[in-house]
């Protein structure tokens, strides 16, 4: 939600989020939109909240990379049933 207008809604690219310019950005803030125009069509408080969440690839070598899952506080946020400490 915009700080001034209470009706102006983003995500992604369009808002000034402290995260990576990636879709996986866009794919964790996309319910949280939903919810929070929901919320506010029936003039309920927006509870929604995002996190940070996002994914960012990380190249370990050539032809090789990993996801890095992490959210604002920078904790792992493992969206994949894989424990990448073990891979």
């Amino acid at each position: 939600m915009y700080v001034r207008h209470r009706n102006v809604f983003g995500i992604g690219d369009c808002t000034n989020l402290p995260t990576v310019k990636m879709d996986a950005a866009v794919r964790k803030q996309l319910p949280i939109l939903v919810d929070n125009l929901i919320s506010a069509m029936k003039d309920k408080p927006l509870k929604a909240h995002y996190d940070g969440a996002n994914a960012c690839p990380v190249a370990t070598e050539y032809g090789q990379a990993f996801i890095a899952e992490f959210g604002y506080d920078m904790k792992p946020k493992e969206s994949m049933p894989i424990d990448y400490g073990k891979t």
